[in-house]
Formats: C-alpha cells, structure tokens, sequence
C-alpha cells in the first residue's frame, strides 16, 4: 500500500492511544467513558512557562502574568504558587530522614561524627541558616534537614520556598511554571 493512497483513504495517521491495543483486548464502554472524561479535563488546562535570564524577573514576569490571566475571566482558577501542606510534609520528613542521608555525612558520621555535631550545633543556633522544617524536639539529629535537598537533587523541577512557584533552570534560563483553567465550554 503506497502512502498517497493511505492519505486519500484517510487513515494513515492514528492519534487514538486504545488503537495499539489488540482487538480482543479493546476497552470496555466504561473505560472509554473514564478515558474521554479525564480527556475533557485535561483539555481544560494551560501549562505555561515564562523565562528570564534573571530569577528574579523571571518570578516577577509569572506574577504579573497570572494576575492578569486571573482579571481577564477567561479562566476559573490560575495556579502560579504552590504552597504544600506542611503536616503531611513534615510527617513525610520524618519518615525519610534516615533513608534520604547524604552519603557523605553518613560517612562523616562514622568517621568523624564529632565535626557533625560542631556543625549542626552551629547551625541550629544560627537564625538565619534554618534549613530543616522539623524542630529540634522532632528532629533532634538534624537528618531531617537533608531530605528536601535530595528529592529536589533529584527532579528539575524546583520549588523556590519564598514564593511557592515551581521553576526550572535550563540554559542559563529560568523558567517558571504555572498552570489555568479555562471555563468550561457550554
């Protein structure tokens, strides 16, 4: 079969997902159903990134341009910030401390635990370099401190805590992400 004659016979293109499927294991109307629904939802939302060279402007630029989308009525929610629940996020912590432990302080705990200590102990008496979400009473190692770094060491996309907005670094570039939902069609 050539692929003028596909073209003119229309379907030489399948963008339907369920059409890989073998026949005797096609979807079910229900299913077809769901599919289609979560389809519909999914449509209704705009994923934008706004970049800058500048993190700052950056964050600025996606303020601005959220507030707007919020003031033109075209959307029925605009997320620019994201802010986490924090007593599931510090149950979480807990839970993680021991397993997320950098391999260079658990190395430094075996071997010299001591300069640990100094170093935490410097750490939490300091103000301004609080970085664990546990308190002492809670976390009282400090291995909770680690646990945020290793899971955003591990995914692109950051979470800057001062605004709540999800960015991205690439190139040189800040690119800062939020997500609207249109009005529903009638």
């Amino acid at each position: 079969m050539t692929l003028g004659y596909l073209v003119k016979k229309g379907d030489w293109l399948q963008t339907d997902l369920r059409a890989l499927l073998p026949q005797e294991q096609g979807w079910t109307d229900l299913q077809i159903q769901v599919d289609q629904h979560q389809e519909a939802l999914l449509n209704q939302q705009v994923i934008v990134l706004i970049g800058h060279q500048d993190p700052q402007t950056a964050f600025q630029l996606n303020e601005d341009i959220a507030q707007q989308w919020r003031q033109s009525g075209l959307f029925t929610q605009v997320n620019d910030k994201m802010q986490p629940n924090l007593t599931t996020l510090r149950e979480e912590i807990k839970q993680l401390r021991l397993a997320t432990l950098p391999q260079g302080i658990r190395q430094q705990l075996l071997n010299n635990p001591q300069t640990y200590f100094q170093h935490y102990a410097e750490q939490i008496t300091n103000p301004f370099a609080q970085t664990n979400l546990l308190s002492l009473e809670q976390d009282w190692l400090g291995f909770g401190r680690f646990v945020l770094a290793q899971a955003q060491s591990q995914s692109r996309v950051q979470w800057n805590a001062e605004n709540g907005m999800l960015y991205i670094v690439e190139k040189e570039k800040t690119w800062v992400c939020y997500v609207a939902y249109w009005h529903r069609a009638v």
